[in-house]
């Protein structure tokens, strides 16, 4: 007979392992997906191994834009002699995932005393977009997600405790979440904010572990932000420059994002302001009940209190970057850390207040989690069914390896010899890097649609490989017909996914 510790262990287990085959079996096929950030990570992964250094040969300039450690991890492989880096990676990512998966579970068993609702957390969890996104591409959200965790943890019995150890890996444990993104700031702002809070003693003695965790943490970053000055002048790369979004989509794409983390967005002329209102609603409901459980002295208030301010505190930088347009706007990975202490709360919440409600809260909660589970399990179902039949989204799906303009361009005999010596565009550089076609530039600005210095230096003549498929394919193409007025067509190739064009320089051109 097991015992009732042996038992929820058994349950988080089981549930933790068919997630992690179901994840197994949607990248089977076609492996992890692949976007522009995934190839970014690779290059600056191989750009180390190789040189010593973070370059992107596809821009032609220093790996910025992201922090280091996730290429670095990346790289190792290279180091160890992996022949096949994706294939290898994918076995990693799959062994985050099932630790991500399995320490949800026992903290949902930890906050809740219920296998019910840890078996229903963990549902709720992994059926949900941001996770299995997150996880079943090349992302740096899967060792995040993991370092986020070791930190909220520790963090929680750091405050108990107050020993230095303890400290001393909260404080490593945050400095290696923003060493792989820069969300990482958060977990700084919320450690620092609750050690200096809960500290037993006077002012000197609050700031004392407070700005050891600080320094301790940041570290790391202020070496990085020194270099990224040293060669691009900036401390986060030029693709993050300030240049501020219009304020209220900014709030409808936040709160869009937050309420397909369970429904989809509704078709409807006031859909926007019904979504505000609804998290607004929701957020303000969980912040009463936190309070409330708080006051009542709930047994886990501290973690409980730890998750929910992390959660807002994600929600809110993800508003922050995207108003001010240094990354894009909030969707399902970026929202992740997010969702992974989101429905830790909720079901923490839940929970007690079913064991400390009546007959109709009992009720309209399992009709709020039927809703949750009903659109959410199905969606989990395609995303498996689409990562079998036709891959993930990304450059390495099936209509990527099967692209007729890349074929034509991997069996050209003219598109080497032509940039050596002149460059040629693209408006999907890491498309064709991951391809093997090298030397290839890009028209625009990453997370803005803004071109480049280069593409709109006149020169006699232009080459613009040109992938119809792309995100933002047509925007661009409006852009891109004004800034090329002055030249003309002198030779074009259509496929099916995209043209090549040769531009000559207009002989009356006022540029000419």
């Amino acid at each position: 007979m097991l015992s009732q510790s042996n038992r929820v262990n058994l349950l988080v287990l089981i549930i933790a392992l068919l997630a992690t085959a179901c994840l197994v079996l949607a990248i089977s096929v076609y492996g992890l997906g692949l976007t522009n950030d995934s190839v970014a990570y690779m290059a600056a992964a191989k750009s180390f191994y190789t040189q010593g250094r973070f370059f992107l040969p596809y821009r032609e300039n220093y790996y910025t834009d992201w922090p280091p450690l996730f290429s670095i991890l990346l790289s190792s492989l290279y180091f160890i002699k992996v022949d096949h880096l994706l294939f290898t990676y994918s076995i990693v990512a799959v062994f985050l995932y099932f630790a991500v998966v399995y320490t949800f579970g026992c903290l949902a068993y930890r906050l809740t005393r219920s296998r019910l609702y840890t078996a229903l957390g963990m549902v709720i969890f992994v059926a949900g977009p941001p996770t299995f996104i997150s996880f079943s591409y090349l992302w740096s959200e899967a060792p995040f997600i993991l370092f986020t965790i070791m930190f909220l943890v520790g963090l929680d019995r750091c405050l108990g405790e107050q020993k230095f150890g303890i400290l001393l890996f909260t404080a490593v444990a945050a400095s290696l979440s923003i060493m792989v993104r820069y969300a990482g700031v958060v977990n700084i702002g919320i450690g620092a904010f609750f050690l200096f809070v809960y500290t037993n003693g006077g002012l000197v003695k609050r700031l004392k572990p407070t700005l050891l965790f600080v320094s301790v943490a940041l570290f790391p970053l202020a070496g990085w932000f020194y270099r990224n000055y040293l060669i691009s002048s900036t401390l986060t790369g030029a693709g993050r420059t300030v240049a501020l979004s219009h304020f209220s989509y900014t709030v409808v794409t936040t709160a869009k994002a937050v309420w397909e983390w369970f429904l989809p967005f509704p078709p409807y002329t006031f859909a926007g302001m019904l979504t505000i209102v609804a998290c607004a609603s929701v957020f303000t409901l969980l912040a009463f009940a936190v309070a409330t459980m708080y006051r009542r002295h709930f047994v886990e208030r501290r973690l409980l209190m730890i998750l929910f301010a992390s959660t807002l505190l994600y929600l809110f930088l993800n508003f922050i970057t995207a108003l001010f347009r240094s990354s894009e706007f909030p969707n399902a990975r970026l929202t992740s850390p997010a969702f992974f202490s989101f429905v830790l709360v909720l079901i923490s919440i839940v929970s007690y207040w079913v064991r400390n409600g009546n007959a109709f809260f009992k009720t309209a909660v399992a009709a709020v989690v039927a809703v949750l589970l009903l659109f959410n399990l199905p969606k989990y179902v395609q995303y498996i069914r689409q990562g079998i039949t036709t891959g993930l989204s990304g450059h390495s799906d099936k209509a990527s390896r099967n692209s007729p303009l890349v074929h034509a361009l991997q069996q050209s005999d003219w598109l080497a010899p032509y940039v050596q010596r002149e460059i040629a565009f693209t408006n999907a550089p890491e498309k064709l890097y991951y391809y093997g076609l090298l030397g290839i530039r890009k028209t625009n600005v990453d997370y803005r649609l803004d071109l480049t210095d280069a593409f709109q230096y006149t020169t006699e003549e232009k080459l613009l490989i040109w992938f119809s498929t792309v995100d933002n394919a047509e925007r661009l193409h409006t852009i891109l017909k004004d800034t090329l007025q002055q030249y003309e067509v002198v030779r074009e190739e259509k496929y099916a996914d995209g043209k090549i064009l040769w531009l000559k320089l207009k002989q009356n051109s006022s540029l000419h």
